[in-house]
């Protein structure tokens, strides 16, 4: 969570708003500006994810550790998930790494940078 909203403030990531609610049986909040409920994925390439972010971060891990990379197939097996959930997995984290890194042309591994 503090990585998220380093500041400690919680706002809601769709109107900005700071007024919310916690539902601790969903660990979701509700934001009482524009009435949507919201989690720590909104706004991220985790959203929509029916996925854990334990998974999420295995997979991260396992593609910018890798020299080679990583297929999905051999992430399926690691993490136990589908090979097409997988292929999605690294779909959005090379993305999400292409825009935090546009200048780099080539595949992007830890040893790269």
């Amino acid at each position: 969570m503090e990585l998220r909203w380093p500041d400690g403030r919680i706002n809601c990531p769709r109107c900005g708003s700071e007024s919310h609610s916690f539902l601790k049986t969903r660990r979701i909040w509700f934001c009482n500006g524009c009435k949507k409920q919201f989690t720590l994925k909104v706004g991220t390439i985790f959203e929509d994810s029916p996925l854990g972010l334990d998974k999420w971060m295995t997979a991260v891990w396992m593609l910018v550790s890798c020299k080679n990379g990583i297929s999905s197939y051999e992430l399926a097996r690691i993490l136990g998930i589908t090979q097409k959930s997988a292929w999605h997995m690294l779909h959005r984290i090379r993305e999400a790494m292409r825009r935090l890194f546009p200048e780099d042309g080539r595949q992007w591994t830890y040893r790269n940078r």
